[in-house]
């Protein structure tokens, strides 16, 4: 049982990683995910087959390989499950759309998920419900050897809700979204707006994506900041600080029949001062890359 909860997590890691896959024209912008349309009251299944990576900024950290990445849908006349985010639509139409969510927060991701131990063998990284305080599950660990995600103290995972505003444009998007951690577990939240452009000729389908995040202090230093819980070396003390990444994200998918396709997905996201300043951190930049095909249920 134990060995199955373990991939099970895995699977859900992995959805709460990837983007949609893009797949099909999408005229009318109500369940549109990226250039498919899904029907209401139907599930969507897919999965994208092929070799990519996921650069890991932390020190230690180990690159994500992106072999096998899973696309699961759902849509109803207002509520909704898309990639592990739970949400309700509350206005819909061709110009505009407002919603609210649940989900997964990411930034645990990086810490040691990936390492072999966690995905095939024994895996802590949830241990039921989330803390009341986000310092209670950190352990004292004090070394004085260089800071890595190996030996800093455990970050746990964190559920964010949020409300997410979209306005729609001919062949382009514009989104803000505002999340905020209801676990308890870092206390803050972050924001993020997004700008889509997406066209079509035949048999391609293209995607091009600018993000701004904005991360709040208490998120930056639950994560990323150093205490003594971390190290005893004072020189490595470092207290989180809001800041703003900016991504570029880019797309493109060939149809080959009905169900399969081409797809090529790539992109690099910016980390602001407040990450890159923290000792933990050892690179100013995540880059995705990922080529396969994919292949509609």
């Amino acid at each position: 049982m134990q060995a199955l909860a373990t991939r099970i997590k895995y699977v859900l890691l992995l959805l709460i990683v990837n983007a949609s896959l893009p797949v099909f024209a999408c005229e009318n912008p109500k369940n549109c995910r990226d250039n498919e349309y899904v029907e209401n009251n139907s599930w969507e299944f897919g999965v994208a087959i092929g070799a990519g990576v996921r650069t890991n900024p932390l020190s230690g950290g180990d690159d994500i390989p992106l072999v096998l990445i899973p696309d699961i849908a759902w849509y109803g006349d207002n509520a909704y499950f898309d990639n592990g985010e739970l949400g309700y639509q509350w206005v819909q139409s061709n110009d505009f759309a407002l919603e609210t969510f649940i989900e997964i927060n990411r930034e645990r991701a990086f810490f040691s998920f990936w390492h072999p131990e966690n995905i095939f063998v024994n895996s802590n990284f949830i241990e039921g419900s989330f803390p009341a305080s986000p310092q209670d599950d950190r352990q004292n660990i004090l070394s004085s050897t260089p800071i890595t995600v190996e030996n800093v103290a455990k970050r746990r995972w964190a559920v964010d809700a949020g409300i997410r505003a979209h306005k729609y444009f001919d062949h382009t998007e514009f989104n803000v979204a505002l999340f905020y951690d209801v676990s308890g577990t870092y206390d803050g939240g972050h924001l993020e707006a997004n700008y889509y452009y997406r066209w079509q000729i035949p048999k391609w389908a293209f995607s091009v994506n600018t993000r701004v995040t904005w991360k709040s202090e208490s998120l930056i230093d639950y994560y990323y900041g150093v205490s003594l819980m971390d190290t005893n070396s004072f020189d490595l003390l470092y207290s989180g600080e809001s800041t703003v990444n900016v991504g570029l994200y880019a797309k493109a998918s060939r149809t080959i029949n009905e169900n399969w396709q081409w797809l090529i997905m790539a992109s690099t996201e910016w980390l602001g001062d407040g990450m890159t300043d923290s000792p933990i951190v050892v690179e100013s930049e995540i880059n995705t890359v990922f080529v396969g095909l994919a292949y509609r249920f």
